[in-house]
């Protein structure tokens, strides 16, 4: 059996670049405490050293963790863009402003609002533009577990 599941949130910078842009402007929910059981979303399964005990006692065995790194395409440019870096960074905040926690932090936030949430993002993402690609990519780490069943 294997599967791959979402690194921690710090450990990607996707997520946490978006964030980052707005944390003026947004507050952050306040992190899961410590012990406690798995957070939902697509962190839960981050922990290896909560994850590995969880398939051992399920029955199966040699239970590993990997961490395994990989570019996130947030944005690619159209190919008709006469802009290419606009191009990546709108189809880039779509992802952004659509998924993950920044979506949960703007679920009731008025248009005002996500305006200024989206002139911070688009300034951020501009230094991640690969011109030469017509992408943005950023770092995405995820933990690979395998295990045999008995």
């Amino acid at each position: 059996m294997r599967f791959y599941a979402g690194g921690a949130l710090e450990e990607n910078p996707w997520i946490t670049l978006p964030l980052a842009a707005v944390h003026d402007l947004i507050e952050p929910k306040p992190p899961i405490p410590a012990g406690a059981s798995f957070s939902p979303g697509p962190f839960a399964f981050a922990d290896a050293q909560t994850v590995l005990p969880i398939l051992s006692e399920a029955g199966f065995s040699n239970v590993s963790a990997q961490m395994v790194e990989c570019p996130v395409i947030l944005g690619q440019a159209l190919e008709e863009a006469a802009d290419p870096a606009k191009s990546a960074i709108a189809e880039a905040m779509e992802l952004a402003l659509e998924s993950g926690p920044l979506a949960a932090l703007l679920r009731d936030a008025d248009e005002a609002m996500r305006e200024k949430v989206r002139e911070k993002i688009a300034k951020a993402l501009q230094s991640c533009v690969n011109l030469e690609r017509r992408h943005i990519a950023l770092t995405a780490k995820c933990r690979l577990y395998q295990a045999s069943s008995i």
